[in-house]
């Protein structure tokens, strides 16, 4: 079941061209994916402390979709880079 977290805060910042996850893994097996609008996925990573930092180069849209896979819990978070 895919659920928008209240548990799950993602921040830019766009001049130091990274976004930082705060979420609290549930499970050793926590894996974030970062997507454009289509699905497709642009980064994946493991997620093993409450914070992640993502670096940002080579993306060039202005809003993707994050998702986070903590064992059968899926949750999802709208992001934009636009002021």
């Amino acid at each position: 079941m895919l659920n928008r977290a209240i548990d799950l805060k993602v921040y830019v910042n766009v001049e130091a061209n990274q976004m930082t996850i705060h979420y609290s893994p549930k499970t050793e097996r926590t894996l974030y994916d970062l997507c454009d609008l289509n699905g497709k996925v642009l980064r994946t990573g493991l997620i093993s402390s409450e914070k992640t930092i993502l670096e940002m180069a080579g993306l060039n849209a202005k809003k993707y979709v994050m998702l986070i896979v903590d064992g059968d819990r899926v949750l999802s978070q709208r992001i934009s880079l636009a002021a």
